[in-house]
Formats: structure tokens, C-alpha cells, sequence
């Protein structure tokens, strides 16, 4: 069936905010997964508005893939990207024309909107594919996130300053600035990614919502919206994660309703018809610390849908 009702929920428990927690999991009981590919799940409310859209891939293990991200080679970038090479293992599978039938999608962080799907022609092996780190993989490599911590919901740390309780708990940011001119600082962090989590508790449900206030430290810019972006929205950029300027601070700032636990942010810009520009504020260095998936896709002659053969996840360090 592709529509199924949530039928496993829980209240909040001890919170401020009363909240109700869904779960669901996929596949279950009555809803199978027949094909590998993309799929998206939407959650629908009773009206049937739709709550959130997420995207999944369900593969099969077909290929080996071995992959590894280096410092790009490429002149002019070599301090500030970082490239892809990977070797494509099918003993099992014999390709007719692997330029037609196969497709590659590499995602940095699990951000969809940097994904990569043009890359050129392999070199061919006995049962291999091989892709060099000139073949297309390059990728901008950003800086380490932003990230706060109010798993303590009513105390301060080093970057919440400021804690007020009201109907809700208010937790006030440090001012941040922008650091794409300064030097690379190593900071260890999450990718973009965070979690849920209470001090002292490992129920999602005793987990309570806080209103996070963001600001950063920079002149007006004309013709861009600036973001707080990461995982905690799926990288969308919308009104709820929009900053608007402050003349009297000089700085932008924004509010988000979170739920309690450890989070990685950054700040971008936007023009009105271009790509949000990721390194705006934060600075592209190649150092930095970033994590990669592949995906292999394969359309046989005569088929009408793209199988999942194979992904593979893997890392930067910074000690290459």
C-alpha cells in the first residue's frame, strides 16, 4: 500500500511544551518494499496537508565500492576543495554500455543540494570502474559547523548566553561572524547533522522545544537572504529559517523553535534565481572535515526504472 496511517504515538512527558511524538518504520507489517531507488515519504495531516516531505534510497549491495576524498589537485583550488575518487567493483554484473547504463550521484554531508551526478568517462578494468579525482568529484570544502548544546535546557554554556524561562525556555546565542577570512580552525563536528536528547534521559518524549536565537555579525547585503541552515530542516530555505537585519545591531538574526539536544548550523546567502552559496560566511577551506556519499544507479536495456546497486559512505580527515 503506498498510504498508511500512524497508528504509534506517544505525549511529552515533564515539558513545557506539550507536543505529541510519532513513529513509524519502514518497512513493516503491511508495507514492503519491493524495488531499490529513490522514494519519498510524505506525512499528511487529517485535512490533507502535507506536514514534511523526506527523501530515502533503498539499495541493493550488487557493487563494491571503494572511495576515498583527498585534497583537490586542481589548480587555484587546491586550498579550498576537495575531490572524490572511487573504483566501481561488479563481479556480479556484466554492463552492455556502463556510460548509459549507470548513473552517479555523490552527496557531501547529506546535503542533497550538493549533489554531483556529471562526471566523465571511467576507465575500464576486468569488473572494474575506475574514476579518478579529476573525473568530476570536486566539491567546495566549507568549513566546520556552527553548533550549540541546551541538552541542559535551563543553564548556559559557551555558546548559550543567555536563558530565560517563560511559557517556553528562550536560550539567547553568542553573536557569530563570519569566517571565511580567517584561517581554518579545526572544530570537531557532526556534518550538519543533530540529535534529539535530554540531559539525563534517553526518551524522545521528556525531550522539550526551546526558542534558539540566532545572530550574526555583518553589514546589510542588498538583492540576498541569509539562512540558518542545516539538517534540523532537510537544508530548506524558507521563511521559518529566514534572518532578517537588525540597523541598530548591525547584524542579522533569526528564531527557531528546536527541540532540546546537540545541533550543527551554519549561515548562507541566497540570491532571488541563484543556488544558495554555502561558504558566503563560513569560507572554503580543504582541510575541513566532511563526510560523502555515492551512490551507483543502473537502468539495464528495455527496464524502466533506475535500480540502487550500490552506496558507500566515507570521510575526509584532516590528516591526509
Amino acid at each position: 500500500f503506498q498510504q498508511q496511517t500512524i497508528q504509534e504515538y506517544e505525549n511529552s512527558f515533564n515539558t513545557l511544551q506539550d507536543y505529541t511524538h510519532y513513529k513509524i518504520e519502514i518497512p513493516n507489517s503491511t508495507l514492503k518494499i519491493k524495488k531499490s531507488g529513490n522514494y519519498q515519504i510524505s506525512i499528511i495531516d487529517p485535512l490533507g496537508n502535507i506536514v514534511l516531505k523526506r527523501r530515502f534510497t533503498y539499495y541493493e549491495n550488487l557493487v563494491q565500492i571503494a572511495a576515498k576524498a583527498l585534497r583537490s589537485k586542481i589548480s587555484g583550488q587546491s586550498l579550498t576543495d576537495q575531490a572524490v575518487e572511487f573504483t566501481i567493483n561488479h563481479p556480479q554484473l556484466r554492463f552492455n554500455n556502463p556510460s548509459e547504463e549507470l548513473k552517479i550521484a555523490l552527496v557531501q554531508n547529506n546535503n542533497w543540494q550538493t549533489v554531483i551526478t556529471q562526471f566523465d568517462e571511467p576507465y575500464y578494468k576486468r569488473n572494474q570502474l575506475i574514476y579518478n579525482a579529476n573525473s568530476g568529484g570536486n566539491f567546495k570544502g566549507g568549513n566546520e559547523f556552527l553548533n550549540f548544546d541546551n541538552k541542559a535546557i535551563s543553564a548556559t554554556n559557551l555558546k548559550i548566553q543567555k536563558v530565560e524561562k517563560k511559557q517556553i525556555y528562550h536560550h539567547i546565542l553568542h553573536q557569530d561572524e563570519p569566517r571565511a577570512n580567517k584561517p581554518y580552525t579545526y572544530s570537531p563536528d557532526i556534518n550538519g547533522a543533530f540529535l534529539v536528547r535530554a540531559l539525563n534521559s534517553s526518551s524522545a518524549t521528556e525531550a522539550d522545544y526551546a526558542r534558539i536565537y540566532f545572530s550574526l555579525k555583518t553589514q546589510e547585503l542588498k538583492d540576498q537572504k541569509i539562512y540558518v541552515y542545516g539538517a534540523f530542516n532537510n537544508y530548506a530555505t524558507g521563511l521559518e529559517n529566514e534572518m532578517h537585519y537588525n540597523k541598530e545591531s548591525d547584524s542579522y538574526t533569526a528564531s527557531l523553535l528546536l527541540k532540546q539536544g546537540f545541533y550543527n548550523y551554519n549561515y548562507i546567502s541566497q540570491g532571488n534565481k541563484n543556488k544558495p552559496n554555502l561558504t558566503a560566511f563560513s569560507g572554503s577551506f580543504y582541510q575541513t572535515e566532511n563526510s560523502y556519499t555515492l551512490l551507483v544507479y543502473y537502468r539495464p536495456m528495455n527496464s524502466d526504472f533506475d535500480r540502487v546497486i550500490g552506496s558507500q559512505t566515507f570521510f575526509f580527515k584532516q590528516t591526509q
